[in-house]
């Protein structure tokens, strides 16, 4: 199954198909990441106005701050709604895989 998100739906193809469904907020996306990693148990101070913190995705986003997948904004908000841009994706996606996704494609520039 491949993701890819196109305006305000993410599109997912699996063995030929494509279905599209509404693009994920920052705290979804982190989830879904968060429980492909494995759901690794990490030490790491958040301090977010917008995530509270014995909430059941407070781990995801401990998780992502501490090996920055997806960390929060500059304004002390994590942004926990806010909707993922197809420019976040593929930084996020990047640092998740530790490497560009683009150098798999030298023609793209």
């Amino acid at each position: 199954m491949e993701n890819i998100q196109a305006g305000d739906q993410m599109i997912a193809w699996y063995e030929g198909y494509a279905a599209a469904y509404p693009a994920h907020p920052h705290g979804e996306l982190v989830q879904m990441i968060y429980a492909q990693a494995g759901k690794p148990v990490v030490n790491f101070a958040m301090d977010y106005a917008d995530v509270i913190p014995d909430v059941a995705y407070a781990d995801s986003i401990r998780w992502s701050s501490s090996e920055n997948p997806v960390s929060g904004y500059e304004n002390g908000m994590f942004g926990i709604q806010d909707t993922v841009t197809r420019e976040q994706l593929v930084a996020i996606l990047w640092r998740y895989a530790g490497t560009s996704i683009l150098a798999d494609y030298p023609d793209l520039s």
